[in-house]
Parts: C-alpha cells; sequence; structure tokens
C-alpha cells in the first residue's frame, strides 16, 4: 500500500446515520474526514398503534435502508410520505431478513470506493454493507489493483443475508485479506439487543487474522467512548502503511 502523508486526512465514506457516529467524528476530526452518504432505499413511514395513544402526526427526517425484506414496499421520493400502521414483522432482528437491496447498493458505492476514498466506516446495516465492500474490492484488486480504498471499519456489524453480498463473505477458500477494525457489543450486559455478539464475531471470522482487529465493548448498539481510542488508533495506522 502506499504511503499517506500523515498531514493529509484519510477520506472515508460512511453509510452510516450521522447521529450514531457524533462522538467518533469529533474524536478523529483532525486525522479523517468523514463523508456520509445515504442508503438508496426509502423506506415508509410505519408506527405501532398504542391504546389512548392517536398516531403521529409531525414528518420525520426521510429514512433510508441499505437492505429491505422482500415483503417490504418502498417509498416513492416522488409522492409525499405518510404515517402507515407497520405490518407484522417489523422488529429489532429483521436484518435476519433483509434479503434484497446490494444491487442498489454496489452500483451506488463501487465508484466511490474505486475512485474517491481510502475507506469506508458502517454502522450496523451500514457496517454490513461495508464488510460485503470490503470482499468486493479486496477480490478485485488482487486482481487489477484500481480500487484507491484499501481498510473498512465496521461497528455493530454482521454478515449480511442478501445473497450476493453474504456469498463474498463466507464459504470462502481463504478469508478477506483487508485491513478492518470491528467494533461490537460482548455479551455482557446483554450485549447489543439489535445486533447479537456472535453476529459481529461470525462476521470478524470472514477476514484474515491478520490484518483484523476486533474490539469487543460493553455499550450495546452504538459506538461508545471506550472505543473511540481503538478507532483512532487503527486509523493512524493505516495513514503510515
Amino acid at each position: 500500500m502506499g504511503h499517506i502523508p500523515s498531514y493529509i486526512p484519510s477520506h472515508i465514506l460512511s453509510p452510516a446515520p450521522q447521529h450514531r457516529t457524533a462522538q467518533l467524528q469529533r474524536h478523529v476530526a483532525d486525522i479523517a474526514e468523514l463523508h456520509f452518504i445515504d442508503a438508496p432505499h426509502l423506506l415508509r413511514l410505519y408506527y405501532k398503534p398504542q391504546p389512548d395513544t392517536p398516531p403521529p402526526d409531525a414528518l420525520p427526517t426521510p429514512k433510508y435502508a441499505w437492505f429491505h425484506t422482500p415483503e417490504q414496499q418502498l417509498g416513492d421520493p416522488k409522492n409525499p410520505q405518510q404515517w402507515e400502521v407497520a405490518p407484522e414483522g417489523l422488529d429489532a432482528q429483521q436484518h435476519d431478513r433483509q434479503t434484497e437491496g446490494w444491487r442498489a447498493c454496489w452500483d451506488m458505492l463501487a465508484p466511490l470506493v474505486r475512485d474517491v476514498y481510502d475507506g469506508v466506516l458502517g454502522f450496523s446495516q451500514g457496517a454490513a454493507v461495508a464488510a460485503a465492500l470490503a470482499a468486493m474490492v479486496s477480490d478485485d484488486n488482487d486482481m487489477t489493483g484500481k480500487y484507491k480504498c484499501r481498510f473498512v471499519i465496521c461497528c455493530s456489524g454482521y454478515i449480511p443475508v442478501a445473497v450476493e453480498a453474504s456469498d463474498m463473505l463466507v464459504g470462502r477458500d481463504t478469508p478477506i485479506r483487508m485491513p478492518t477494525l470491528h467494533v461490537y457489543a460482548g455479551s455482557h450486559n446483554n450485549g447489543d439487543r439489535q445486533v447479537m455478539t456472535e453476529a459481529s464475531r461470525a462476521l470478524c471470522a470472514c477476514f484474515a487474522e491478520d490484518t483484523r482487529v476486533c474490539v469487543e465493548h460493553a455499550q450495546g448498539h452504538l459506538v461508545p467512548r471506550e472505543s473511540l481510542d481503538d478507532v483512532r488508533e487503527f486509523l493512524m495506522r493505516m495513514m503510515t502503511c
């Protein structure tokens, strides 16, 4: 890998909610520029009815997804959004059924990791996308060396169930050889109630032991303060490789 002078910040693509990584942004602002990007799939606005509680009236900021379930109807950017009663099956573990959406993700992100960004930082669903990108970029760079992206950070990540994406991560003859940092909740203190600890550990195992760093914390579905130095240390190392 070519040397990056320490005074040039790494340019990092982040398919992650900006509010989820606010502390992290501040902690690495002098060495990394995070550029946030919305996912390609607009989500419809769902709510779960509660007794004696009227439906919400204010419309939130539009929300987008990288993957979605086959039965999940997506929003139409051309039409105004409105609240709808949530269908069955929308819960904290729905990522286990989100088999759709990878091709649109790749079409959107491939030019960016090829020509623009040094690395990718993803959170939760975005971390699943980041891992799949790492697999695709690593495999292609072995043959062509055409991608600029050379490291990935996965926070609360898991192996996506979208077939085209998961096939690049599991069932390989050799693990993926790209520098990766995995930050996720351990099993203590109830762990992460949205992405189970074992799911994040399984994602770690897709990457070669000598190129991966796995950091477990005790704070649930977030990037806690105690892990910020681990991210910074990893980025500093990437800047001198």
